[in-house]
């Protein structure tokens, strides 16, 4: 039978069992990844407290990632995760990148799980949208914006060549913080043209 006792450190990593193994605080805890054809490595190191004295020499670190709380599948690939001996876990150059991270690090009987580390991976993709809507005067309307973006990508929406921006006075318009254009009530005037620009 095992008994772990679970406790917080001053730097966020949880600690499971045992005081004298420590993981250094990452230096980040978002990760944006501007150059995608670049590797980009998050580290684990593992550090001792000074006045613990029972570790022998051959204590083995066993190091186990975790991408959105599933455990990283570590494969030999060009375009595959990687695992390297100090713990340092090498990222692909994909959208695969992308996803919440924790390190843990098992010694002996004690094991060390860090802080969440979130990485993303940019996208702007243009989604078909339906050319033509039709609509019924008097109720309201919804125009989901055409693009799929991480980080958000900031929609500007026009009703034929006139900006609806969100400084735009006019009471009939809302535009969501996802980028969708409202139309509260339809009225015949608001047949046209809308377009979305990114």
């Amino acid at each position: 039978m095992s008994i772990y006792s679970v406790q917080f450190n001053a730097n966020g990593n949880t600690i499971i069992s045992g005081p004298f193994l420590q993981l250094e605080k990452p230096e980040l805890t978002k990760l944006l990844i501007t150059k995608h054809h670049l590797y980009h490595y998050l580290p684990c190191i593992a550090t001792i407290e000074e006045n613990y004295y029972d570790i022998s020499n051959e204590t083995y670190y066993f190091y186990t990632w975790y991408r959105n709380d599933q455990i990283v599948e570590i494969h030999s690939g060009r375009n595959e995760f990687k695992l390297y001996r100090n713990g340092t876990l090498r990222l692909p150059p994909t959208e695969r990148a992308a996803g919440a991270y924790r390190c843990k690090i098992n010694a002996n009987t004690t094991a060390v799980l860090s802080e969440l580390i979130k990485v993303e991976y940019p996208v702007l993709k243009r989604v078909t949208a339906p050319a033509n809507i039709t609509a019924a005067a008097g109720l309201p309307l919804s125009l989901d914006c055409p693009v799929v973006s991480v980080p958000p990508a900031n929609v500007s929406w026009f009703y034929g060549n006139v900006s609806l921006s969100k400084q735009f006075k006019d009471n009939r318009y809302l535009i969501l913080a996802n980028g969708t254009l409202v139309l509260r009530k339809l009225t015949l005037d608001a047949a046209g043209r809308y377009n979305a620009s990114e």
